[in-house]
């Protein structure tokens, strides 16, 4: 059917349906509304990639063993691949929101340790501790982070923990 040949009938099916499709798409662009953070909060991101602690130390082998091992397994220091998991701790104002073990990566467990957390906070002044334990055979943590935090509606927190120690940022 060529453009000359629609009648009446045909125009206002057309323009019937293109209103009916704008006015769905209207509706879905403004409707349902989203909130991402609840009023009078803001958003605490947890950020751990850490290389872990090795579950055991290096042995250096007498040349007794060296000569018993196939000559391209030759090595004078032997280490353990797998590492230990790592517990992490987050308290605000008092209460514990992320209690947290987790183990390496990678079929030997030997690989990075990734902790990816999202928390809604209250807006204002919160005192944050960030305990952090490397080492399955100790109980005392090895990296502790004790801060006072201002935080704004409008802005997002990061507390990100790797192999170089702490770092804030948003606050």
């Amino acid at each position: 059917m060529r453009w000359r040949e629609l009648t009446i009938r045909h125009w206002v099916v057309i323009l019937l349906g293109s209103g009916l499709i704008m006015g769905a798409a209207g509706m879905f662009s403004h409707s349902p509304s989203v909130t991402v953070v609840p009023e009078h909060s803001t958003q605490l991101k947890l950020v751990v990639r850490y290389s872990g602690q090795r579950l055991g130390e290096c042995e250096p082998l007498d040349a007794d063993a060296l000569s018993r091992l196939p000559a391209n397994m030759r090595q004078p220091i032997v280490c353990p691949r797998e590492k230990s998991p790592l517990y992490a701790e987050l308290v605000v104002d008092g209460e514990t929101r992320v209690e947290a073990t987790i183990a390496p990566s990678g079929i030997h467990h030997d690989g990075v340790i990734a902790l990816y957390r999202e928390l809604s906070v209250p807006v204002g002044t919160v005192q944050v501790t960030m305990n952090i334990r490397d080492r399955a055979d100790v109980q005392e943590f090895s990296h502790v982070l004790h801060r006072k935090l201002e935080l704004d509606a409008d802005r997002v927190v990061t507390i990100h923990f790797s192999d170089d120690g702490f770092r804030v940022t948003g606050a």
